[in-house]
């Protein structure tokens, strides 16, 4: 969960006379808008927040009048159209994504922040927390939150890359009666997943050590559920942990 300078960014691609392209998937126009920052190209999985129910595939560019012209002209050779009916869903999801955000928003910060004084965790990764790395720089462009999406490590043994870990991990996944056990994020629902065993199951252990992928850390994508609810959920399977 790292946040770009994106200022220093654009700048550097217009030194270069080169094109820069941000994806915002997880923070959604609601919370940053590269554009307002100089960027040419945003890019959208509209299949999460956008549309927000987990029931549509697309995508979604914006940017500059020219370099959408050429994308268009490429995309018509190309194929890959969204259907009438997946397009109808989007717009659906959009009239309520300003709504949608702000639980998400809220949901996130206040588990963030809850789990960062938890006995049983170790780390948190989410913007919002003074000791995050970003903090500052996810502070000065972000709108009004920072998303849904957190990240966090459980102690285990504490050793984060042990058998004991791995399973206490496990079991506390198990144990949550709320989030939906899955890889996805942006909907309705709060999903959860063990990193190590979904998203990085096929790379060998040296790999996940370069990128620090342990097997404490679990992903959460808080969904629109009453924040309590979420809480008490946690707090509940930490317990049998």
């Amino acid at each position: 969960m790292r946040v770009v300078d994106v200022p220093e960014i654009v700048r550097m691609c217009r030194e270069h006379n080169t094109i820069s392209v941000f994806d915002t998937t997880f923070a959604t126009p609601i919370n940053f808008r590269p554009i307002e920052f100089g960027a040419d190209l945003v890019l959208h999985s509209g299949t999460k927040y956008l549309a927000g129910h987990h029931d549509v595939l697309c995508g979604a560019l914006a940017g500059r009048a020219d370099l959408i012209t050429n994308v268009r002209k490429l995309h018509g050779v190309l194929g890959g159209v969204i259907d009438p009916h997946a397009a109808f869903l989007v717009n659906r999801g959009l009239k309520t994504l300003g709504v949608r955000m702000e639980a998400h928003n809220r949901n996130a910060k206040t588990v963030a922040h809850y789990l960062s004084t938890h006995p049983k965790i170790s780390k948190v990764h989410f913007p919002t927390l003074n000791s995050h790395v970003d903090h500052e720089t996810a502070s000065k462009i972000f709108r009004k939150g920072f998303g849904g999406v957190l990240s966090f490590e459980l102690k285990g043994d504490g050793d984060m890359w042990s058998r004991n870990t791995f399973e206490v991990t496990g079991r506390f996944v198990d144990a949550l009666k709320i989030a939906y056990i899955g890889p996805s994020m942006g909907g309705c629902e709060t999903m959860v997943e063990q990193v190590c065993i979904m998203g990085y199951f096929d790379q060998p252990l040296r790999e996940r050590k370069r990128l620090g992928i342990n097997n404490g850390l679990v992903r959460l994508s808080c969904g629109i559920e009453d924040t309590n609810d979420l809480i008490e959920d946690i707090e509940a399977a930490l317990r049998r942990v």
